[in-house]
């Protein structure tokens, strides 16, 4: 479930970590997220790729779950296919 996938890929791996205010979405916390449209089929194609290698083993894929929006610190980082080189994050402290 959907339930699922948020603790096991952000709740779980900030509390193993012990990555303060990471991992969830409350008053406090980084607000660091994807918004994800998970169900419009799309092909990955190499010109849309924004990755530093440009290519990925998945080009021609047919794939769902791409991401609309990317929010970084509570700032719009990505947003209608274009990156916004001025929002940057922060370097993540460990407790551990």
């Amino acid at each position: 479930t959907l339930a699922q996938v948020v603790r096991w890929m952000c709740e779980a791996p900030a509390r193993l970590y012990g990555i303060p205010n990471k991992g969830r979405l409350q008053v406090g916390y980084d607000a660091d997220l994807v918004l994800v449209d998970r169900h419009t089929p799309k092909p990955v194609r190499r010109e849309e790729l924004l990755t530093k290698c440009g290519w990925s083993p998945f080009e021609g894929w047919e794939l769902v779950g791409w991401p609309l929006v990317t929010i970084v610190g509570g700032q719009i980082a990505f947003q209608n296919g274009q990156v916004d080189p001025s929002v940057r994050g922060k370097a993540l402290q460990f407790q551990r």
